[in-house]
């Protein structure tokens, strides 16, 4: 398995225990997330180095919200990696199942 493969096995391992401190030490400090709600579709002027590695995880949510409505949908994540192997840029989609 490669460090890449590996390193994001272990990033989902720490989402999946709710393990804040772990899952923050995979990220740069100033990473850049794009998460799946906002304002806009995209972010303006975005710049990927040519040295970044490039990783994706696809994955299920499964819950119930605060308000009692349970929440199933599927999603991936793609990772942008620095030099230094920590996370710059986490970009997300989500497929809700209904």
């Amino acid at each position: 398995m490669s460090d890449l493969a590996t390193t994001l096995k272990k990033i989902c391992a720490a989402f999946n225990a709710h393990d804040l401190d772990e899952i923050m030490r995979f990220f740069a400090d100033d990473c850049v997330l794009e998460l799946p709600r906002g304002t806009q579709p995209w972010v303006a002027a975005t710049r990927v180095s040519d040295t970044a590695s490039t990783g994706i995880s696809k994955w299920l949510l499964t819950g119930t919200t605060p308000t009692g409505v349970k929440v199933k949908l599927q999603g991936c994540d793609f990772y942008t990696f620095g030099e230094d192997g920590k996370v710059t840029r986490k970009d997300s989609y989500w497929k809700i199942v209904e």
